[in-house]
């Protein structure tokens, strides 16, 4: 508004100095032509934009007020008016972040160096992992339970994060005591997420063990860079973690290592992991998210997904959620564009994915 008034002076001030001269030269009665100049001034600057910027944001609140919406900001109505993109994370905003485990995939016994398939559950049976189902949850393969433990000791000892609870919740459902290689242990080190290393690792102490135990989970690529596997290893993995995200799942990877001592190292790659498996957990979309993304869509606002999940996961939900087919953007490649590349890149975008 501001820009249009200064267009607007700007216009009406050479018209007003044309009008001025012009009649001055024409009659030779400057004082008339100066009064002409101004009245013209006068008839042509609107004075009604501030009333119009009062009166039209208030009718824009008092519908909201409608619909149970209460504004304290103008600008807040006027951005409101004026969105064009909505971007949205997935977890817990398109999702209900009510996560269950329900898919496993460890090593082959007979191939070690291969994934032994996938391990699924349906909605029916084991999904709904908490310890009150434990008593009708199908019994579980031994091969499992060091993936399922060393999940458990990864995470936090008394969960908060719905990923972790599910894992706790896994482990009550399906290993008894007699299933678990540690007993009562304590946690000695740890190492936080971060944007260069997406896992994260614990190191425990356990009194029947001399040596120190160290878990750690994050995003596959990640647990694959810190136990070293050959490529053709990581190939057969990552094509397990595909076939598993393609299904709305949200896929993690846990290994395991020992470590001597008590000096530990700065970083989680001096430990010598191994190889575990991944898990996949299901977190449904919120039932009115389809109908939601559908009103954006009518309004003419374009809804792009980012998140920090794997990109066939987030393509996934958003499949669900109703958005359109679109190109995924992944945060290394984004990482290099500048800001012109990425501002024509997203007119096609509708997930952003592995963002941090």
């Amino acid at each position: 508004t501001a820009r249009l008034v200064k267009v607007l002076a700007s216009l009406v001030g050479v018209l007003c100095v044309v009008m001025v001269v012009t009649l001055g030269l024409r009659t030779g009665q400057w004082l008339p032509a100066l009064l002409a100049g101004i009245a013209l001034a006068m008839a042509i600057l609107p004075e009604e934009y501030s009333v119009v910027l009062t009166l039209f944001p208030a009718m824009g609140a008092r519908r909201l007020t409608r619909e149970g919406v209460l504004t304290r900001h103008i600008n807040a109505i006027e951005t409101l008016g004026a969105t064009s993109v909505l971007c949205t994370d997935k977890t817990g905003t398109l999702t209900q972040n009510r996560m269950t485990v329900t898919a496993l995939s460890v090593p082959d016994p007979a191939h070690p160096s291969e994934p032994g398939g996938i391990l699924h559950w349906g909605a029916a049976s084991p999904a709904a992992l908490t310890p009150s189902s434990a008593q009708a949850s199908a019994p579980l393969s031994a091969t499992f339970h060091p993936l399922i433990e060393h999940a458990i000791l990864a995470s936090a000892p008394t969960p908060f994060d719905p990923m972790e609870t599910a894992f706790h919740a896994m482990g009550q459902s399906h290993m008894n005591d007699d299933d678990r290689q540690y007993g009562l242990g304590q946690l000695v080190q740890s190492y936080a997420l971060s944007p260069s290393l997406k896992a994260m690792s614990h190191v425990w102490q356990f009194e029947e063990e001399e040596d120190r135990i160290v878990s750690a989970k994050g995003a596959p690529e990640a647990i694959l860079d810190l136990c070293h596997l050959s490529d053709g290893e990581r190939q057969r993995w990552l094509a397990c973690v595909a076939q598993m995200a393609a299904q709305g799942l949200r896929v993690l990877a846990v290994a395991r290592s020992r470590f001597e001592g008590d000096h530990y190292p700065e970083s989680p790659h001096d430990f010598e992991f191994e190889w575990l498996g991944l898990m996949g957990l299901t977190d449904p979309l919120r039932p009115e998210i389809p109908q939601a993304v559908a009103d954006c869509q009518s309004a003419g606002i374009q809804v792009i997904v980012i998140t920090g999940d794997f990109p066939a996961t987030a393509r996934e939900i958003a499949r669900q959620a109703g958005l359109p087919e679109g190109e995924t953007l992944t945060g290394d490649v984004l990482e290099g564009l500048d800001d012109a590349a990425l501002r024509e890149r997203l007119r096609h975008v509708t997930v952003c994915a592995r963002i941090s």
